[in-house]
Protein backbone atom coordinates (compact mmCIF):
# COMPACT_ATOMS: atom_id res chain seq x y z
CA UNK A 1 0.00 0.00 0.00
CA UNK A 2 2.87 2.30 0.62
CA UNK A 3 5.03 1.84 -2.32
CA UNK A 4 1.93 2.18 -4.50
CA UNK A 5 1.75 5.62 -2.97
CA UNK A 6 4.54 6.55 -3.49
CA UNK A 7 4.84 5.19 -7.03
CA UNK A 8 1.65 7.22 -8.06
CA UNK A 9 2.96 10.30 -5.99
CA UNK A 10 6.66 10.08 -8.28
CA UNK A 11 3.87 9.52 -11.51
CA UNK A 12 1.95 12.76 -10.75
CA UNK A 13 5.13 14.88 -9.97
CA UNK A 14 7.01 13.82 -12.79
CA UNK A 15 3.74 14.68 -15.21
CA UNK A 16 3.29 18.16 -13.64
CA UNK A 17 6.54 18.42 -14.59
CA UNK A 18 6.36 17.32 -17.75
CA UNK A 19 3.35 19.38 -18.06
CA UNK A 20 5.68 22.37 -17.22
CA UNK A 21 8.50 22.07 -18.97
CA UNK A 22 6.69 21.23 -22.21
CA UNK A 23 6.27 24.86 -23.36
CA UNK A 24 9.58 25.34 -22.77
CA UNK A 25 11.10 22.07 -24.71
CA UNK A 26 8.42 23.34 -27.53
CA UNK A 27 10.48 26.59 -28.03
CA UNK A 28 13.85 25.10 -27.65
CA UNK A 29 12.83 22.65 -30.62
CA UNK A 30 11.39 24.63 -32.60
CA UNK A 31 14.43 27.38 -32.59
CA UNK A 32 17.09 24.35 -32.61
CA UNK A 33 14.84 23.57 -36.12
CA UNK A 34 15.35 27.52 -36.89
CA UNK A 35 19.23 27.89 -36.43
CA UNK A 36 19.53 24.29 -38.53
CA UNK A 37 17.62 26.00 -41.14
CA UNK A 38 19.71 29.44 -40.99
CA UNK A 39 22.81 27.07 -40.98
CA UNK A 40 21.61 25.32 -44.05
CA UNK A 41 20.99 28.61 -45.82
CA UNK A 42 24.56 29.77 -44.77
CA UNK A 43 26.45 26.96 -46.07
CA UNK A 44 24.56 27.54 -49.55
CA UNK A 45 24.87 31.33 -49.53
CA UNK A 46 29.12 30.77 -48.67
CA UNK A 47 30.69 27.65 -50.39
CA UNK A 48 33.89 26.55 -48.76
CA UNK A 49 37.33 27.25 -50.06
CA UNK A 50 39.51 24.54 -51.18
CA UNK A 51 42.93 24.65 -48.73
CA UNK A 52 44.90 22.99 -51.58
CA UNK A 53 44.49 25.01 -53.93
CA UNK A 54 47.77 26.70 -55.54
CA UNK A 55 46.12 29.94 -55.61
CA UNK A 56 45.98 29.48 -52.34
CA UNK A 57 49.61 28.57 -51.47
CA UNK A 58 50.79 31.55 -53.50
CA UNK A 59 48.43 33.59 -51.34
CA UNK A 60 50.32 32.54 -48.11
CA UNK A 61 53.49 33.38 -49.83
CA UNK A 62 52.15 37.03 -50.10
CA UNK A 63 50.75 37.09 -46.92
CA UNK A 64 54.62 36.29 -45.44
CA UNK A 65 55.84 38.74 -47.78
CA UNK A 66 52.77 41.69 -46.23
CA UNK A 67 54.28 40.36 -42.20
CA UNK A 68 57.97 40.74 -42.77
CA UNK A 69 57.17 44.09 -44.33
CA UNK A 70 54.96 44.90 -41.56
CA UNK A 71 58.01 43.55 -39.04
CA UNK A 72 60.30 46.11 -40.94
CA UNK A 73 58.54 48.95 -41.39
CA UNK A 74 56.73 50.17 -38.54
CA UNK A 75 59.58 49.49 -36.22
CA UNK A 76 61.74 51.71 -38.45
CA UNK A 77 58.88 54.02 -38.71
CA UNK A 78 57.97 54.50 -35.28
CA UNK A 79 61.87 54.15 -33.83
CA UNK A 80 63.56 56.80 -35.77
CA UNK A 81 60.50 59.19 -36.78
CA UNK A 82 59.99 58.72 -40.18
CA UNK A 83 57.77 60.48 -41.68
CA UNK A 84 54.17 59.44 -41.58
CA UNK A 85 53.00 60.15 -44.87
CA UNK A 86 53.27 56.69 -45.83
CA UNK A 87 49.46 55.82 -44.64
CA UNK A 88 48.99 53.68 -47.43
CA UNK A 89 51.15 50.94 -46.63
CA UNK A 90 49.53 50.35 -43.23
CA UNK A 91 46.24 51.07 -44.67
CA UNK A 92 46.73 48.36 -47.58
CA UNK A 93 48.53 45.78 -44.90
CA UNK A 94 45.54 46.26 -42.85
CA UNK A 95 43.17 45.75 -45.80
CA UNK A 96 45.12 42.34 -46.47
CA UNK A 97 44.64 41.07 -43.37
CA UNK A 98 41.50 41.57 -43.12
CA UNK A 99 41.20 39.62 -46.18
CA UNK A 100 43.26 36.90 -44.50
CA UNK A 101 41.10 36.65 -41.91
CA UNK A 102 38.03 36.25 -44.23
CA UNK A 103 40.01 33.91 -46.21
CA UNK A 104 40.42 31.79 -42.14
CA UNK A 105 36.98 31.83 -41.68
CA UNK A 106 35.18 30.23 -45.28
CA UNK A 107 38.13 27.82 -46.06
CA UNK A 108 37.80 23.98 -45.13
CA UNK A 109 40.32 21.83 -43.25
CA UNK A 110 40.89 18.10 -42.99
CA UNK A 111 39.69 15.76 -39.88
CA UNK A 112 41.29 12.79 -40.11
CA UNK A 113 42.52 12.67 -43.50
CA UNK A 114 39.08 14.04 -44.72
CA UNK A 115 38.70 17.19 -46.40
CA UNK A 116 35.57 19.32 -44.11
CA UNK A 117 33.66 21.77 -46.18
CA UNK A 118 30.77 22.53 -44.25
CA UNK A 119 31.20 25.76 -42.45
CA UNK A 120 29.22 25.84 -39.32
Amino acid sequence: MWISKRTSFANLFFRKLKRFFKGWYINYYFSVLYLKRLRDSYDEAFPCINPTGFIWELWEGFIILVTLLNFVYIPLMYGFSLSDDDYHIKFCSGIVMLAEMIRCLVTGYFEKGIQITRIS
